[in-house]
């Protein structure tokens, strides 16, 4: 009998955490976070695990409650004591990202594996990202592609979203952008951004479908009004050349524009680029140096060497060797071709730097390593 009475009163604790869980899940939805935040705090008590895992956002995202990490990752560590794999996600995201405990990609991939082995789509996707990249494991192209294609059969959208890349790229399985085309299509059809941008490109170079670049620009608008920077680009570069529209330099502007506000750096390139020409608005020099030095302090690849270039020829500037070296030195250090050979001649000839042929030397051989075709040698 005390067994008995023992096993009715767990029973009837769980399923008052289970009450209080509904309640809160209620309470959040329409606002309440305080309530919501009492709630789940005493369903985590009765033994919540999804309670636990609500909870644990709340402090990670700061609703309701103040910010902590750390209280955030042990809830969510105790959630997957219990086995419920959508805390294993959680609590390998603030491993494999560094937040609120030291950054530890092999806990991550530990974690993600123990979600996905429970069939959890989220836990696949993230499973297959790791090996995708080697972050945490070994690289393995053909277990990425397993993974999200299961991640991407049980309907996660951002998985199907990455098996459309795989295929369309060849890398795991066999390249076939007819099936690339279907898992975007999917993907696209459920509001996905990022597979609208892909069913861009495909139209844009006729891979998989006939070539039409009206149709990718339906595609990329479409993205770009859902917030994505590339498509934003991608719409723009679009209206600059007249691809499947007529060319528009204002809409041009204000598609870069969008992209460039949204931190975008290759779009803050291309529009310092037309500031800089003057051939789809007035030249305005300022403009395009105050864009390419944000690029540049990102590290976008490309920007140092427009900004040396500029500053080396006196380019709507007061021309200034010491400057143009400065930005040179950047993009090399950044591995980009142009800037190494560009800082190769600055040396060669004592341009803005104490001349050193040696170097000079050096740094023209490791732009032309890097694929830059060298018109002469020194």
């Amino acid at each position: 009998m005390p067994l008995r009475i023992a096993a009715l009163l767990i029973s009837a604790f769980v399923l008052l955490g289970a009450s209080d869980l509904s309640k809160g899940v209620e309470a959040y939805k329409r606002g309440d976070f305080k309530e919501a935040l009492h709630l789940y705090r005493k369903a985590a008590e009765a033994g919540s695990a999804r309670a636990m895992v609500n909870l644990g956002l709340m402090y990670r995202y700061n609703i309701g409650v103040e910010k902590s990490l750390a209280k955030a990752k042990e809830l969510f560590a105790e959630a997957a004591r219990k086995g419920y794999p959508r805390a294993m996600v959680e609590l390998g995201i603030l491993y494999e990202e560094g937040l609120g405990t030291e950054r530890n990609a092999t806990k991550a991939f530990e974690l993600y594996e123990k979600g996905a082995r429970k069939g959890y789509p989220r836990a696949m996707r993230r499973l297959a990202g790791l090996y995708e990249t080697g972050t945490g494991t070994a690289q393995d192209p053909q277990k990425a592609f397993l993974w999200y294609k299961k991640a991407a059969e049980k309907g996660d959208l951002k998985a199907q979203t990455a098996l459309g890349a795989l295929y369309d790229r060849g890398l795991g399985t066999k390249e076939s952008p007819e099936t690339a085309l279907y898992w975007w299509r999917k993907a696209a059809k459920r509001g996905s951004a990022e597979a609208h941008n892909a069913l861009g490109y495909l139209y844009i170079r006729g891979r998989g479908v006939p070539k039409d670049p009206q149709k990718g620009l339906e595609h990329f608008l479409e993205a770009a009004r859902k917030g994505l920077p590339q498509a934003m680009h991608n719409t723009a570069f679009l209206y600059e050349e007249g691809l499947g529209v007529a060319r528009s330099c204002p809409k041009a502007l204000q598609w870069y524009a969008k992209a460039a506000d949204a931190g975008y750096t290759p779009s803050m390139v291309s529009l310092a680029l037309l500031y800089m020409k003057g051939s789809c608005t007035p030249k305005r020099p300022e403009k395009a140096i105050d864009l390419l030095r944000r690029a540049a302090e990102a590290d976008d690849p490309a920007a140092p060497s427009i900004l040396g270039r500029i500053y080396e020829e006196g380019d709507g500037v007061k021309q200034d060797f010491a400057e143009a070296a400065f930005w040179y030195q950047k993009g090399a250090a950044l591995g980009q071709p142009q800037s190494l050979y560009n800082l190769g001649l600055l040396y060669y000839n004592g341009l803005g730097v104490q001349k050193d042929p040696v170097r000079a030397r050096l740094l023209m051989e490791e732009a032309k390593r890097r694929g830059l075709k060298i018109p002469g040698s020194l």
